[in-house]
């Protein structure tokens, strides 16, 4: 959908209705990701368990963006636009193994302790 047509893809999947079938499987696909997204966090994290789903939530969500306005301006395709993305990942990920960040204010107050 995205390579192919991608000036439908707002329309057919953000803003129309969609059947049964056609939820499913892009919630399926959407749980797959977050998944995915938590397993890469988990392993790179210097984090709480908690943090954890905010990672991969804004993992998830930078990725998205980028690939949907790459297929609103028919640059899926890019080997620059993957080149690019390979990078926003791989800084996130090291990004996540360099800080600990505690968002919980018990556990801030724990670690300050320490």
């Amino acid at each position: 959908m995205h390579s192919r047509h991608p000036a439908a893809h707002r329309v057919l999947l953000e803003e129309s209705p969609r059947g049964e079938v056609s939820r499913s499987a892009h919630d399926l696909f959407g749980r797959e990701c977050k998944q995915t997204y938590e397993v890469l966090s988990a392993a790179n994290a210097a984090e709480t368990v908690d943090d954890v789903g905010v990672s991969a939530q804004v993992l998830g969500a930078a990725l998205a963006g980028a690939v949907h306005a790459a297929a609103r301006e028919g640059q899926l395709s890019s080997p620059v636009l993957r080149g690019e993305l390979i990078v926003l990942v791989d800084s996130f990920l090291n990004a996540l193994r360099h800080k600990g960040i505690i968002r919980s204010p018990d556990k801030a107050r724990r670690r300050r302790k320490e």
